[in-house]
């Protein structure tokens, strides 16, 4: 600890209740207590997730000059929000947010040899990303906290208390992503 006193407006390194923000009362009630005589405060944040993967091949060949393939994967992650209704901390990582992110891709090429000296391959494909991050039940809004602010997704705000800590990780906005984008390709050999 520092050991030393801290003065006015503090008496016994303590400040008077009736000086601290309401609303800061209100979020130090979802910020554990600690028994450490200096303040030191240890958690860990459990993590729900869960990740799931397939694949698909098919290989054929239509005749002894055209061949197909066809390729898909498709991978999901999920993760529960950590907060348990009482503790703010569980929400600082990234990972302590609710969310379902889902990534698909797929290709089908062909592909056609004229002869020994010249071949023509085609591919088309896509890739789809596809991320939700979802507001935290039980996190109260500003609104709910008693602050005159517009909160307009229920279950998330955002906090940052300067050299201090910061309870609600910055990149989890609650909002859908998502984005696809498609290849076509014509490759054309001649030996």
């Amino acid at each position: 600890c520092f050991n030393r006193s801290l003065g006015a407006p503090y008496v016994n390194n303590k400040l008077d209740p009736s000086r601290i923000s309401p609303i800061a009362l209100k979020i130090l009630t979802m910020i554990p207590e600690s028994t450490d005589p200096c303040g030191k405060l240890t958690y860990s944040i459990p993590s729900h997730d869960r990740e799931d993967q397939a694949v698909g091949k098919v290989d054929y060949q239509i005749n002894e000059k055209q061949s197909l393939f066809v390729r898909y994967f498709i991978g999901k992650h999920t993760v529960s929000a950590a907060f348990d209704g009482k503790n703010l901390l569980l929400m600082s990582q990234q990972i302590s947010v609710g969310k379902d992110d889902m990534v698909q891709t797929g290709s089908i090429g062909h592909t056609y040899t004229f002869n020994t000296t010249m071949l023509n391959k085609i591919h088309v494909g896509f890739q789809r990303s596809a991320i939700e991050r979802s507001p935290t039940p039980g996190v109260p809004t500003w609104q709910e906290l008693g602050a005159g602010v517009f909160s307009p997704v229920k279950g998330y705000f955002n906090l940052s208390i300067t050299n201090y800590f910061t309870p609600l990780h910055g990149n989890n906005n609650p909002a859908p992503w998502a984005a696809t984008t498609f290849m076509l390709s014509d490759d054309f050999s001649m030996i």
